[in-house]
Protein backbone atom coordinates (compact mmCIF):
# COMPACT_ATOMS: atom_id res chain seq x y z
CA UNK A 1 0.00 0.00 0.00
CA UNK A 2 1.32 3.25 -0.91
CA UNK A 3 1.85 5.74 1.82
CA UNK A 4 0.18 9.55 1.38
CA UNK A 5 3.50 11.23 0.46
CA UNK A 6 5.81 8.38 -1.30
CA UNK A 7 4.37 9.02 -4.43
CA UNK A 8 5.30 12.57 -4.31
CA UNK A 9 9.29 11.26 -3.53
CA UNK A 10 10.01 10.02 -7.09
CA UNK A 11 8.53 13.20 -8.35
CA UNK A 12 10.58 15.42 -6.61
CA UNK A 13 13.79 13.36 -6.92
CA UNK A 14 12.60 13.58 -10.99
CA UNK A 15 12.24 17.30 -10.55
CA UNK A 16 15.53 18.14 -8.86
CA UNK A 17 17.37 15.89 -12.02
CA UNK A 18 15.39 17.75 -14.82
CA UNK A 19 16.75 21.28 -13.14
CA UNK A 20 20.11 19.93 -12.20
CA UNK A 21 20.41 18.59 -15.97
CA UNK A 22 19.19 21.38 -17.65
CA UNK A 23 21.49 24.30 -15.07
CA UNK A 24 24.46 21.67 -15.94
CA UNK A 25 24.07 22.12 -19.91
CA UNK A 26 24.24 25.86 -19.29
CA UNK A 27 26.72 26.08 -17.03
CA UNK A 28 29.01 23.71 -19.41
CA UNK A 29 28.13 26.14 -22.48
CA UNK A 30 29.26 29.61 -20.32
CA UNK A 31 32.37 27.41 -19.06
CA UNK A 32 33.08 26.16 -22.47
CA UNK A 33 31.87 29.41 -24.86
CA UNK A 34 32.07 32.33 -22.14
CA UNK A 35 28.94 34.16 -20.95
CA UNK A 36 28.49 35.87 -24.19
CA UNK A 37 27.74 32.39 -26.20
CA UNK A 38 24.35 31.85 -27.55
CA UNK A 39 22.68 28.47 -28.06
CA UNK A 40 22.28 28.21 -31.82
CA UNK A 41 19.76 25.23 -33.08
CA UNK A 42 22.39 22.38 -32.85
CA UNK A 43 22.98 22.98 -29.16
CA UNK A 44 19.44 23.55 -28.69
CA UNK A 45 18.19 19.93 -30.39
CA UNK A 46 21.42 18.95 -28.12
CA UNK A 47 19.70 20.28 -25.23
CA UNK A 48 16.22 18.80 -25.91
CA UNK A 49 17.89 15.57 -26.41
CA UNK A 50 19.73 15.13 -23.67
CA UNK A 51 16.24 15.80 -21.74
CA UNK A 52 14.44 12.76 -23.64
CA UNK A 53 17.39 10.69 -23.26
CA UNK A 54 17.32 11.32 -19.45
CA UNK A 55 13.41 10.37 -19.29
CA UNK A 56 14.24 7.37 -21.51
CA UNK A 57 17.08 6.06 -18.85
CA UNK A 58 14.74 6.91 -16.43
CA UNK A 59 12.15 4.35 -18.03
CA UNK A 60 14.94 1.61 -18.45
CA UNK A 61 16.40 2.14 -15.12
CA UNK A 62 13.54 2.39 -12.96
CA UNK A 63 16.46 4.80 -10.98
CA UNK A 64 12.77 6.97 -9.14
CA UNK A 65 11.63 3.21 -7.72
CA UNK A 66 12.82 4.06 -4.13
CA UNK A 67 12.92 1.66 -1.53
CA UNK A 68 11.93 2.81 2.25
CA UNK A 69 15.68 1.58 3.05
CA UNK A 70 18.05 2.92 1.06
CA UNK A 71 22.19 2.79 1.31
CA UNK A 72 24.50 5.62 0.23
CA UNK A 73 25.80 2.51 -1.89
CA UNK A 74 22.89 1.84 -3.41
CA UNK A 75 21.81 5.43 -4.49
CA UNK A 76 25.37 5.70 -5.62
CA UNK A 77 25.62 2.68 -7.68
CA UNK A 78 21.86 3.58 -9.36
CA UNK A 79 23.05 7.27 -9.95
CA UNK A 80 26.17 5.47 -11.64
CA UNK A 81 24.34 3.19 -13.57
CA UNK A 82 22.11 5.92 -14.74
CA UNK A 83 24.62 8.51 -15.93
CA UNK A 84 26.95 6.20 -17.77
CA UNK A 85 24.00 4.93 -19.37
CA UNK A 86 22.83 8.43 -20.41
CA UNK A 87 26.66 9.23 -21.85
CA UNK A 88 26.22 6.02 -24.29
CA UNK A 89 22.92 7.28 -25.80
CA UNK A 90 24.10 10.87 -25.89
CA UNK A 91 27.20 9.81 -27.70
CA UNK A 92 25.21 6.82 -29.91
CA UNK A 93 23.03 10.05 -30.74
CA UNK A 94 25.91 12.38 -31.38
CA UNK A 95 27.55 10.09 -33.16
CA UNK A 96 24.39 9.05 -35.56
CA UNK A 97 23.46 12.09 -36.77
CA UNK A 98 27.76 12.91 -37.44
CA UNK A 99 27.52 15.95 -34.91
CA UNK A 100 31.24 16.66 -34.42
CA UNK A 101 30.38 20.15 -34.52
CA UNK A 102 29.05 19.47 -30.50
CA UNK A 103 32.12 20.36 -28.37
CA UNK A 104 33.32 17.41 -26.74
CA UNK A 105 34.63 19.22 -23.91
CA UNK A 106 31.30 20.85 -23.51
CA UNK A 107 29.29 17.40 -22.88
CA UNK A 108 31.86 16.12 -20.67
CA UNK A 109 31.40 19.54 -18.48
CA UNK A 110 27.48 18.73 -19.07
CA UNK A 111 28.21 15.11 -17.87
CA UNK A 112 30.51 15.96 -15.08
CA UNK A 113 28.66 18.46 -13.27
CA UNK A 114 25.20 17.01 -14.04
CA UNK A 115 26.56 13.69 -12.28
CA UNK A 116 28.38 15.70 -9.12
CA UNK A 117 25.68 17.73 -8.54
CA UNK A 118 22.72 14.78 -8.92
CA UNK A 119 25.02 13.00 -6.54
CA UNK A 120 24.79 15.91 -4.10
CA UNK A 121 21.26 16.43 -4.07
CA UNK A 122 20.41 12.62 -3.89
CA UNK A 123 22.49 12.75 -0.38
CA UNK A 124 20.90 15.82 0.60
CA UNK A 125 17.20 14.17 -0.37
CA UNK A 126 18.73 11.12 1.24
CA UNK A 127 19.19 12.91 4.74
CA UNK A 128 16.08 14.78 4.44
CA UNK A 129 13.94 12.08 4.17
CA UNK A 130 15.61 10.17 7.06
CA UNK A 131 15.32 13.04 9.44
CA UNK A 132 11.79 13.33 8.32
CA UNK A 133 10.80 10.18 9.17
CA UNK A 134 12.97 10.51 12.48
CA UNK A 135 10.44 12.88 13.68
CA UNK A 136 7.56 10.75 12.62
CA UNK A 137 6.58 11.56 9.50
CA UNK A 138 6.11 9.34 6.76
CA UNK A 139 6.56 6.09 8.72
CA UNK A 140 4.52 2.44 8.04
CA UNK A 141 2.59 0.68 10.38
CA UNK A 142 3.95 -2.62 11.38
CA UNK A 143 2.52 -5.17 13.79
CA UNK A 144 4.64 -8.39 14.86
CA UNK A 145 3.08 -11.76 15.13
CA UNK A 146 4.28 -14.23 17.40
CA UNK A 147 6.67 -13.33 20.53
CA UNK A 148 9.94 -14.29 20.80
CA UNK A 149 13.46 -13.77 20.06
CA UNK A 150 13.03 -13.02 16.45
CA UNK A 151 10.22 -10.33 17.96
CA UNK A 152 13.00 -8.65 20.06
CA UNK A 153 15.49 -8.06 17.23
CA UNK A 154 12.65 -6.80 15.03
CA UNK A 155 11.55 -4.45 18.05
CA UNK A 156 15.20 -3.59 18.83
CA UNK A 157 15.47 -2.78 14.84
CA UNK A 158 12.72 -0.58 14.90
CA UNK A 159 13.85 1.33 17.79
CA UNK A 160 17.52 1.87 16.68
CA UNK A 161 16.51 2.81 13.25
CA UNK A 162 13.74 5.44 13.23
CA UNK A 163 14.94 6.77 9.94
CA UNK A 164 13.81 3.75 8.31
CA UNK A 165 10.08 5.23 8.95
CA UNK A 166 8.57 2.38 10.80
CA UNK A 167 6.47 2.28 13.76
CA UNK A 168 5.75 -0.37 15.77
CA UNK A 169 1.71 -0.93 16.58
CA UNK A 170 2.29 -3.89 18.80
CA UNK A 171 2.73 -7.43 19.23
CA UNK A 172 0.14 -10.13 18.60
CA UNK A 173 1.31 -13.57 20.37
CA UNK A 174 -0.21 -16.79 22.12
CA UNK A 175 2.66 -17.56 24.14
CA UNK A 176 4.20 -14.53 24.59
CA UNK A 177 8.38 -15.50 25.29
CA UNK A 178 9.60 -10.99 24.74
CA UNK A 179 11.14 -9.29 26.76
CA UNK A 180 9.13 -6.48 25.44
CA UNK A 181 5.79 -8.24 27.24
CA UNK A 182 4.00 -4.48 27.47
CA UNK A 183 4.01 -4.34 23.52
CA UNK A 184 1.75 -7.37 23.36
CA UNK A 185 -1.61 -6.12 22.68
CA UNK A 186 -3.28 -9.61 21.86
CA UNK A 187 -3.68 -13.09 20.56
CA UNK A 188 -2.26 -13.84 17.06
CA UNK A 189 -6.57 -14.74 16.38
CA UNK A 190 -7.09 -11.38 16.89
Amino acid sequence: MEGRYSKFIGIIHFIGDVVLLNSSFLIAVAIRFGSGFEVNDHYRQLWIILNLIWIVVVYITKVYEIARVQSVEKVTVNLFRSNVLMALMASSFIFSLKGYYYSRQQLLFTFAIFSISQFGWRMLMLYLLNRYRQSGYNYRRVIIVGGNSVADQIVDHFSHHTSHGFKLLGIFSDAPKTKNIDLVIGKIDE
